[in-house]
């Protein structure tokens, strides 16, 4: 019976591993923040689909459908907030509308657009994230 058993490499594997673990959370940060741009971009044009309209005249935009432009202000004020982390590999982003009558615009008055943007980009992620994680390990 050996008196002891030697592991040889253990610490090229955790450079490896701290490696990867960097490289995951710089994916991760690089994937929540394109997915983030993607959905103000979205929410951005959701809210013109109703048309434009001068103030005091009644709105072309259509309840259930994205809000008309009266000002912009609305539209501009739509940001992606800052990026947080949580977890080892883990971020998070909040993306909407700064203007303090944004979210009365769509859920009292009905005029979808940040839940409507939300939609347009799931279907985006899978691919988003894919690529950028698929850099990261390969990498």
């Amino acid at each position: 019976m050996p008196d002891a058993i030697v592991w040889h490499g253990l610490t090229e594997f955790d450079v490896a591993l701290e490696g990867l673990v960097d490289r995951a959370q710089a994916a991760s940060r690089e994937a929540v923040v394109e997915a983030a741009h993607a959905a103000e971009l979205a929410m951005k044009q959701h809210a013109g689909e109703g048309g434009r309209h001068a103030q005091g005249t009644p709105t072309p935009a259509t309840p259930g459908g994205g809000p008309a432009v009266i000002s912009g202000t609305l539209r501009r004020s739509i940001r992606v907030g800052e990026i947080q982390p949580f977890g080892v590999t883990g971020y998070s982003a909040k993306v909407g509308p700064t203007a303090i009558y944004g979210r009365r615009v769509e859920l009292e008055y009905d005029y979808p657009y940040t839940g409507p943007g939300l939609h347009d980009v799931l279907p985006l992620l899978p691919e988003i994230y894919a690529r950028v994680w698929g850099k990261a390990i390969s990498g």
